[in-house]
């Protein structure tokens, strides 16, 4: 596992332990898959593009 995949996963740890406005809810996380994955809840809303322009 790369050190970026490493870090997005243990902050999604944590953020998932968490509950604030600014965060995604965790539902579940993988990191010792085969393939490493990260399971958030959809929130509707802008783009993250379209939020950062």
């Amino acid at each position: 596992m790369g050190d970026f995949t490493f870090r997005v996963l243990t902050r999604g740890r944590r953020a998932g332990s968490s509950v604030a406005k600014t965060l995604l809810l965790v539902l579940d996380a993988d990191p010792d898959a085969p393939a490493p994955w990260l399971a958030t809840a959809f929130i509707p809303g802008l783009t993250l593009h379209l939020r950062a322009t």
